[in-house]
């Protein structure tokens, strides 16, 4: 390549590019995801990384398998995205697929394929909206609030009363410090979130799906039972 080329794909990539959001359907994924999930698996330790970078399958039937789990998540996601993919990269779809495998068993698959790919697409400024756990479950879980307000309200209170309490009558230490601590307890709130795998999203009341994940919520959130 020319160090002509070489300054125009540089500057190229020195150039912000646009933010492309884009959303799969509800109910896709639902269908796809133990298709996707058993043919990822079944790659495991069958792609490698030739001398120049590029992706190698290992065996003739690791190439098939490859290009057809390229060819269902690109089905899934859209041609919209695996476009702006290719442009933004310099990976084709099925390439950049077979890397984002390669970087998720090497991470020790500690979340799943699908939203492996949703962070994979995001570096390269693709917002994709994919529930990635549609079709399965998760139980709400509650988290205890924090009592950090509590004991920044606490001192907040005795240093009040340390700087204004000798020119004021009603600002001794223990009314400051209870006002502190009153403060503080009010803040004081836990909060629900989503237990499915790889998941910790918030949630609100009355929510009968995780917002980020997809995932149906077992119990209606805020019961105890």
């Amino acid at each position: 390549m020319s160090r002509l080329n070489q300054l125009g794909r540089l500057r190229g990539a020195l150039r912000p590019r646009d933010h492309l959001h884009a959303q799969v359907a509800s109910g896709r994924v639902a269908v796809l995801r133990g298709e996707l999930n058993l043919m990822s698996y079944a790659l495991k330790q069958r792609l490698g990384v030739g001398d120049e970078g590029e992706l190698v399958a290992l065996d003739e039937e690791a190439h098939a398998d490859l290009m057809r789990l390229s060819e269902l998540l690109a089905g899934l996601v859209g041609a919209r995205v695996t476009s702006a993919l290719e442009e933004r990269s310099r990976y084709t779809w099925e390439a950049f697929i077979g890397h984002c495998l390669r970087w998720w068993f090497g991470s020790g698959a500690r979340t799943p394929l699908l939203k492996a790919l949703q962070e994979r697409l995001a570096d390269h400024a693709i917002e994709l909206e994919l529930p990635w756990a549609e079709g399965s479950t998760a139980r709400p879980v509650f988290l205890p609030p924090s009592q950090v307000p509590l004991w920044v309200g606490g001192v907040a209170g005795l240093a009040v009363s340390e700087l204004v309490g000798p020119a004021l009558w009603w600002a001794p230490w223990p009314i400051t410090v209870g006002l502190g601590l009153a403060v503080g307890w009010s803040m004081m709130s836990g909060e629900w979130r989503c237990s499915s795998y790889g998941c910790e999203a918030k949630l609100t009341p009355r929510s009968s799906t995780c917002p980020s994940c997809g995932a149906t919520l077992s119990i209606e959130v805020g019961r105890d039972e």
